[in-house]
């Protein structure tokens, strides 16, 4: 299983481990699902993984970008 809040903390002490700090999360803007669920390798995945379309979806609803600050 993921969690999205153990990926975003990782990515930002990944961040701190290469020397920046004052590191802000300024803006998080979600990957619109309707992009990833139709994408035919994503497609191929799920299908291979045996994936029910709930937990599909909210796998691709996880995926954001993160806007971030810090100073090095």
């Amino acid at each position: 299983m993921y969690c999205r809040r153990s990926l975003k903390a990782d990515y930002l002490q990944d961040i701190e481990a290469a020397g920046f700090r004052d590191i802000k999360v300024i803006d998080e803007t979600p990957f619109p699902v309707e992009y990833i669920i139709s994408d035919p390798t994503v497609k191929a995945i799920v299908r291979n993984l045996k994936l029910s379309p709930e937990l599909a979806r909210d796998i691709a609803s996880s995926i954001v970008s993160v806007k971030v600050t810090a100073a090095k």
